[in-house]
């Protein structure tokens, strides 16, 4: 944990690297050069493209739907006030179970019910019309959205220039966060590391009575790292 804790903070201080105000933009074409990428592989259509976003899509976007995100990882992620679901008081409506999450959510999956190429996205119905539903009902219902989110930016879907993110600022911060709860938490510095993160997308502070044990903020960290990565490899 020492020694992961200094080299985040070697990586912090060289000030080269700072989170990006806009989530969604890291997985687009246009947000390739964010400064929050340390290191990507990198792609061009023409050269040495990535089919593997096409396998992503859904049968009905031209795709193979060939990896799902499932169930537990979206039952993972917070309401927008800061609890998790179970949490009494959260808000949690199971009729409407995507609504009032934490936005990255909605940035990482694409989920049924939701605004979708010009239409609600439907993978939960078998048929359509007495047809078989092209949205893969058959698998989790979800598919992912990193890369995905903006389907205009690649030509085809086949030879697209999506350079993958292999490691970010983000994870650094996390990273620093969690080792230094290891060796010496709580703080009000990871605290901060947390809300850096937390904050960059709308979700509120890290709630410091909640998560005022080394136990419980591991835990928070855990979970943290799993919205705030989530397929990412």
């Amino acid at each position: 944990y020492q020694r992961a804790k200094e080299a985040a903070k070697a990586i912090m201080d060289l000030g080269q690297y700072e989170l990006d105000p806009d989530y969604n933009n890291l997985f687009t074409v246009a947000g390739q050069g964010s400064k929050e990428i340390i290191a990507a592989f990198q792609r061009d259509e023409n050269l040495y493209d990535n089919w593997m976003i096409g396998t992503m899509y859904n049968n009905a976007d031209g795709g193979w739907s060939s990896m799902v995100p499932t169930q537990n990882l979206v039952d993972a992620y917070e309401m927008s006030n800061g609890l998790t679901k179970e949490e009494a008081g959260s808000g949690y409506d199971a009729t409407h179970p995507y609504a009032n999450r934490d936005p990255r959510m909605a940035m990482t999956v694409l989920f049924p019910g939701m605004d979708w190429e010009g239409g609600i996205l439907n993978t939960l119905d078998a048929t359509i019309d007495g047809s078989k539903n092209p949205n893969n009902p058959d698998k989790t219902g979800l598919t992912w959205g990193k890369y995905l989110l903006d389907k205009s930016q690649y030509a085809d879907m086949w030879a697209t220039n999506a350079s993958v993110i292999i490691f970010r600022y983000a994870e650094v911060l996390l990273s620093y966060a969690e080792a230094e709860n290891e060796l010496n938490g709580p703080s009000a510095e990871i605290y901060g590391m947390l809300d850096q993160v937390r904050n960059r997308v709308g979700m509120p502070a890290v709630d410091r009575g909640k998560y005022a044990t080394q136990a419980k903020l591991r835990e928070l960290i855990r979970r943290e790292r799993s919205s705030e990565l989530a397929g990412e490899g």
